[in-house]
């Protein structure tokens, strides 16, 4: 297991694991490159309250769909950063048995 850790912590990737209500358990250290925000402060927040305002109607209705079956699940959306800047952002899902993996890839053009 200590490897896994390992693994998931040095990921070239933003990855980030939530439970079904959406509550952030575990981030790596891309994700926190990307959004500024550390693993203490994601830890246990909603990570939809991260996602642009006028994004979150959108990207909630995904979710709650998304968590209505196992599998896999994308979409895209503005993500805002600690510092307010504005990412946009391809998020892609999968979920299996009430734990959501969530991969993230800055497009921002």
């Amino acid at each position: 297991m200590e490897d896994y850790g390992r693994l998931f912590e040095e990921l070239p990737i933003s990855v980030f694991i939530s439970n079904a209500d959406g509550i952030c358990t575990q981030i790596n250290r891309s994700w926190q490159d990307l959004t500024g925000i550390t693993a203490d402060q994601a830890h246990g927040q909603l990570w939809l309250e991260w996602v642009h305002p006028e994004d979150q109607h959108i990207v909630s209705a995904w979710w709650q769909a998304t968590c209505n079956h196992e599998g896999l699940g994308q979409t895209t959306y503005r993500l805002i950063t600690r510092d307010g800047r504005q990412r946009h952002i391809e998020h892609r899902l999968r979920s299996e048995q009430g734990r959501f993996v969530h991969v993230l890839s800055d497009i921002t053009a």
